[in-house]
């Protein structure tokens, strides 16, 4: 394959017979992009929240990832996660319609761990019932935090985008004072991920705030950690462990359905979102 950073004796080669009889490699050239990352494309698509009445807005974002973009994933050579807006996102933006989930939002302070696209940040800038007061969106990846940028953006609103790698501490740029709502969704494909998340969600947090996970159990496992059965349990032990009590589980069926088109980035049922153990889970800080 002729790929960006493939060696010559890493691509794929035949034998052809010279006239003396010998025999010597050719290499294939298959025509594909130099750049593997091109596989997985941006588009515009339609995201429709509601708040009374249908609201559109778009987004830039990977449909879906290619097989390539998977590839890339263990080696770290390239990771398209947050290029693409997942269930959990869209549980997230279904769930403001719930007052008490509303209520955690509208008017705080507020910073979303893991912010892909910047979906959900606009979603909470945009529905005036659970918009907060100030609202940062982090990342640890730059490229992810350009594409969520470039959406804030496009949607005419505004909030602070900030580089933020999980364990650690947001940038002195983004102020010392804490937040009131800490929230991720979408985020545990790797469950080795977990006490870093919630390392970053504790040193985020004031004493009595809120901490919102829109889940969905995808998590990968290690040989470090055997499989549970039932990674909802799994969760509210390691973040009671972490120093915080959980407060609701909200399961997608509780939530009002409405029609969404069927042509709409978010077309997933509430239904098929409880039938793959989807919830938002809702956890309150504990004082040091």
């Amino acid at each position: 394959l002729r790929g960006a950073g493939n060696s010559a004796e890493d691509r794929m080669t035949d034998k052809q017979t010279t006239t003396a009889g010998a025999t010597e490699p050719v290499e294939e050239d298959w025509n594909l992009p130099d750049d593997f990352n091109l596989f997985a494309q941006y588009e515009i698509r339609h995201v429709f929240l509601t708040e009374k009445k249908f609201f559109e807005m778009e987004c830039v974002c990977v449909d879906a990832l290619t097989p390539l973009d998977v590839n890339n994933l263990p080696s770290d050579t390239h990771d398209a996660t947050g290029y693409c807006v997942w269930t959990g996102a869209f549980l997230f933006l279904a769930a403001l319609q719930d007052e008490e989930v509303s209520a955690l939002f509208r008017g705080k302070r507020v910073i979303e761990l893991g912010c892909g696209t910047g979906i959900c940040g606009i979603g909470l800038l945009v529905l005036e019932s659970a918009r907060p007061g100030h609202l940062v969106l982090s990342d640890a990846d730059s490229d992810v935090l350009d594409l969520c940028k470039r959406n804030v953006n496009r949607s005419g609103n505004h909030c602070q985008i900030a580089e933020l790698i999980w364990g650690q501490t947001l940038a002195a740029s983004v102020g010392a004072e804490l937040f009131d709502t800490v929230y991720a969704t979408d985020v545990l494909y790797d469950i080795d991920m977990l006490p870093l998340i919630l390392t970053s969600a504790r040193m985020t947090l004031r004493d009595g705030g809120s901490f919102a996970l829109s889940h969905v159990p995808r998590a990968c496992y290690s040989s470090k950690h055997i499989p549970v059965d039932n990674l909802e349990e799994f969760i509210t032990q390691k973040t009671t462990e972490m120093g915080f009590r959980l407060v609701r589980i909200l399961q997608p069926t509780e939530l009002a359905m409405f029609d969404i088109p069927t042509e709409a980035l978010n077309s997933t049922s509430m239904t098929a979102m409880q039938d793959i153990g989807a919830s938002l889970m809702i956890f309150e800080r504990s004082a040091d």
